[in-house]
């Protein structure tokens, strides 16, 4: 590697210390650094091979985070990740990370809250508001659809 491209290469180290990254984040920061485009595939290696830069570890890191943080569902994860260009087999081990009985708990949670701040719905009204709610937190309707049901 030239001085150039090393001093890249620390730079997207040290970015990678910080917090999981995958290929997309690190390509965008070295687009915004200048770096030259036919270098970046051996540093982005390079980053791989130094453990720096591992996109199985990223997508457990960002299923976790945004589903306990963020309180994500599966759905909204799966999607931002692919957005991300991470494979699939990737998402699946993110996703599996999130532990069931947390997942249902979370969305029995949001069901709830949503549901009280619905006071003066009908239980007619309601039901098609929380499942929009649910729905755009990224959680599959048949899951919450049945939880919902049990709630009444």
């Amino acid at each position: 590697m030239t001085d150039k491209i090393s001093s890249y290469y620390l730079k997207a180290a040290s970015y990678c210390s910080i917090a999981e990254r995958c290929k997309q984040d690190i390509i965008e920061k070295l687009k915004k650094w200048g770096a030259p485009e036919n270098e970046q595939p051996a540093i982005i290696n390079k980053l791989i091979e130094d453990d720096f830069l591992n996109e199985r570890r990223y997508a457990v890191a960002f299923a976790r985070d945004k589903f306990r943080f963020n309180q994500w569902g599966s759905i909204k994860i799966s999607y931002s990740l692919k957005q991300k260009g991470i494979a699939s087999d990737n998402i699946k081990k993110g996703l599996a990370s999130i532990e069931e009985r947390e997942y249902t708990d979370i969305l029995k949670k949001l069901i709830e809250t949503k549901l009280k701040s619905l006071k003066r719905d009908t239980p007619e009204t309601s039901f098609p508001k929380v499942m929009r709610f649910i729905t755009g937190k990224g959680f599959e309707p048949s899951i919450a659809s049945n939880i919902l049901k049990r709630m009444k």
